[in-house]
């Protein structure tokens, strides 16, 4: 005997709403277009450049920058950007492919320059320093004050061969805390 199933055919007609997308920072400030591209928000001051760029806060100290995708968070909710520096055995901050970094061009006495770990206090700028016969590690110095990364591309840049000896101020201290 044959039995005839039949299949019924159901509508799948769903009865869910939307649920209601949280508006963008973008939106919330009304971005449209490049007409008006500093705006005043939540007792601050942004400029964004169109509504799919980023949003760039100003604030006395830096200047923030929040996607214009997303909700606008208070600082101390969002997360933030951890800046992992790697470096050596010796302190040597290591570029994208491993190798220690180097202020390229430039010398002291013939060595070549690095980047220390060490940053300047209130900034982002670290120290620059050169390796002697026993790997200890010498900091370039003027008036008292260790040089950075920002001063020693400078420098290099006055020079026609990147040696920084042609500067008499320069002298160097191989301990950091003796300064």
């Amino acid at each position: 005997m044959k039995e005839n199933k039949q299949k019924k055919k159901t509508s799948a007609k769903s009865k869910t709403t939307p649920t209601p997308r949280a508006q963008s920072f973008a939106e919330e400030l009304g971005v449209t277009d490049l007409g008006d591209p500093i705006l005043a928000s939540h007792g601050r001051i942004f400029s964004v450049a169109g509504p799919d760029h980023p949003v760039a806060e100003f604030t006395d100290e830096f200047l923030v920058m929040h996607p214009s995708d997303k909700p606008y968070q208070e600082e101390d909710k969002s997360p933030s950007e951890d800046i992992v520096f790697k470096m050596d055995n010796r302190g040597v901050i290591l570029n994208e492919i491993g190798e220690p970094k180097k202020i390229p061009g430039a010398k002291f006495n013939g060595n070549e320059l690095f980047v220390y770990w060490k940053l300047r206090p209130g900034s982002l700028f670290h120290y620059v320093v050169f390796f002697d016969q026993n790997n200890a590690p010498n900091f370039l110095i003027i008036k008292g004050h260790k040089l950075t990364t920002e001063l020693v591309y400078k420098l290099r840049n006055m020079t026609h061969n990147g040696e920084l000896t042609h500067y008499p101020d320069i002298s160097f201290a191989p301990d950091p805390e003796a300064l």
